[in-house]
């Protein structure tokens, strides 16, 4: 048996378009939801990242005043001007640098030594 109007589409037609449609629009918004959140992530982790450049260079520039009294480390937390969700924190530790020397044993009492490495 033939019907004389077989140019249209069938309903089963119809819905299986529209799930391959609807599983492939799914998947596409997915993928740019994850992307945006992903785009969010990474603008703060930049701004971030150039605040403690900004920090550092300040530092750098305008170094703190370490006198003859400062022998125990020293800790600042602060918060940047323009920011002030974000706080940072500044870590002195005072550093001693031995004599190169007596290290290598270049002084006259080490020059004798019959132990000495270099």
């Amino acid at each position: 048996m033939q019907y004389k109007n077989e140019d249209g589409m069938t309903l089963v037609e119809v819905m299986v378009a529209l799930l391959l449609f609807a599983v492939f629009i799914s998947a596409f918004m997915t993928g740019q939801g994850n992307n945006i959140l992903s785009s969010g992530r990474m603008r703060e982790d930049l701004l971030l990242k150039d605040l403690a450049h900004m920090q550092y260079n300040l530092t750098m520039l305008t170094p703190p005043d370490f006198s003859q009294e400062f022998k125990d480390p020293k800790k600042e937390t602060k918060t940047f001007k323009d920011y002030p969700n974000y706080e940072y924190t500044m870590s002195y530790v005072p550093v001693f640098i031995p004599d190169i020397s007596k290290i290598l044993g270049n002084s006259e009492e080490d020059r004798d030594d019959p132990n000495r490495a270099i």
